[in-house]
């Protein structure tokens, strides 16, 4: 009984060893067990030469180069608005009259001090003259007074000799010394009768000054009361739109001060001259300069490009709301003649800084960086390119064989779109630009296809039947 198990079994694994054998000789099972690999579609570009402009790109406001705002340069009422918000002025053109009233009555005021001052003066200057008339009297009276001294100091001299020698009497010389002494007396009050005279021209003398100074205080005033006075009719001092009135007629306007703002009747700007204010990051103010071209692209006209020209860069960082810096670059936007741009519309720009000529070009986004060690040995030492020194270098993936194939290079300067190659690539080579998702886990000897297949143009095609064939890259792709 045993022996018949035994030869079932033996049987059996005789038939599932022949069974095995056929199927894993058959196509169908290899495909099973060993799925062929499958192309991964991409975006083809070729290298082609031409000339690389790089740009700084940079967002701001449209503003009129020339814009003013109009504040009262006195306290009163508007009595006149002339013009409103959006009408075209010429320069000198009336735009605010305000009550003047107050200010004809401030300067009539101001005038008729100053008659009143001039008289004063006139009064001074009489009483100066009658003061150094006085000095002069009393001055006279000095002179005779030391006159009279004199006489009685020679007449009591003669008189004491006369009474030394017995010929005059006592009475005498002391009628003589009396004299003396009341001529001495009389000098000292003239003396300081001399003093308050001349105190008194002094006095006069300041009167007269002080007169003066209350002419040119009075004139003063007038000058001032005139320019109120002229301050009350604001003209323009542009020619341009009103592009904002924040009064009405009757309101009173105010003059400011140290801590509150004046009344901003209107603001007038000349929308025919137009400035981009651009914001430059940091990063990029060192390649901006004066006289640069640039592509103004403003929001509210579309596709519309505006040509400019840096007119000035700033010298001081600024910092924007958001917290980034940036230096506000000026930009001169050319208009038609006749054409006019809104003040304060958001737009940006492309700066135009410089311009290669003839260089190889692959879009910025072919351009990869790779870690070296992670590249094949076979091309790290095949690559002249590749500095061994450093951790990443920059590669491209070209197509051979319709695989894709990591290629080294040596890049250059770079615009929005495109990056220049400086070595590793020549005009005419085809290189995997995109997808971008596809790139970033692209590898080196993956299977690829193009949509440029009906074209013949492609990198490699997968065969039928299931199996992986692709075909030779055509020649020049």
């Amino acid at each position: 009984m045993w022996k018949w198990f035994v030869g079932g079994f033996v049987a059996l694994v005789v038939l599932c060893g022949a069974g095995g054998w056929f199927l894993s000789s058959s196509e169908q099972f290899k495909s099973l067990v060993n799925p062929p690999e499958k192309a991964i579609e991409v975006r083809l570009e070729t290298v082609a030469t031409r000339d690389l402009i790089r740009t700084v790109g940079a967002p701001g406001n449209i503003e009129p180069k020339s814009d003013v705002m109009l504040s009262a340069q006195v306290s009163a009422r508007i009595s006149e608005l002339p013009f409103e918000e959006g009408d075209a002025v010429q320069k000198d053109d009336v735009v605010v009259q305000l009550d003047d009233e107050d200010l004809q009555a401030a300067l009539e005021s101001a005038e008729a001090n100053l008659k009143v001052q001039q008289a004063m003066h006139a009064e001074a200057v009489v009483g100066h003259l009658s003061a150094q008339a006085s000095y002069r009297s009393e001055q006279a009276r000095l002179d005779g007074a030391n006159s009279a001294l004199s006489e009685a100091t020679a007449e009591v001299g003669r008189v004491r000799e006369l009474f030394d020698t017995k010929d005059r009497s006592q009475a005498d010389l002391q009628r003589a010394e009396a004299s003396f002494e009341q001529q001495e007396s009389n000098v000292k009050i003239a003396q300081a009768s001399v003093e308050v005279a001349e105190q008194n021209v002094k006095r006069a003398e300041a009167g007269v000054l002080g007169a003066l100074a209350s002419i040119e205080v009075s004139q003063a005033q007038i000058r001032r009361a005139k320019k109120d006075l002229t301050n009350a009719t604001i003209h323009s001092p542009i020619s341009g739109i009103i592009t904002t009135l924040n009064s009405e007629e009757g309101e009173l306007v105010v003059v400011g001060t140290m801590n509150n703002a004046g009344s901003v009747i209107m603001e007038i700007a000349d929308l025919s001259e137009m400035l981009f204010q651009a914001r430059v990051d940091e990063a990029n103010v060192t390649s901006v300069e004066p006289g640069q071209e640039v592509d103004v692209f403003i929001n509210a006209y579309g596709d519309e490009i505006f040509k400019g020209v840096v007119r000035k860069v700033g010298q001081r960082r600024l910092t924007y709301t958001d917290g980034t810096y940036y230096f506000e670059t000026e930009v001169v936007v050319i208009l038609e003649e006749g054409q006019t741009l809104r003040s304060g519309l958001t737009a940006s720009c492309e700066i135009l800084v410089e311009t290669i000529p003839d260089a190889m070009q692959v879009p910025s986004q072919a351009v990869l960086s790779r870690r070296i060690s992670d590249l094949p040995k076979e091309i790290v030492e095949a690559s002249d390119l590749i500095d061994d020194r450093k951790t990443f270098t920059y590669v491209v993936y070209t197509v051979a064989s319709g695989k894709a194939q990591v290629t080294p290079v040596v890049i250059g300067a770079s615009d929005l779109k495109n990056t220049v190659i400086q070595a590793g690539l020549v005009e005419g080579d085809r290189v995997i630009a995109g997808p971008y998702k596809i790139l970033e886990e692209l590898k080196h000897g993956q299977l690829i296809k193009s949509d440029d297949i009906a074209t013949g143009e492609i990198a490699g095609v997968l065969a039928t039947d299931g199996a992986s064939d692709p075909v030779q890259e055509p020649a020049g792709g």
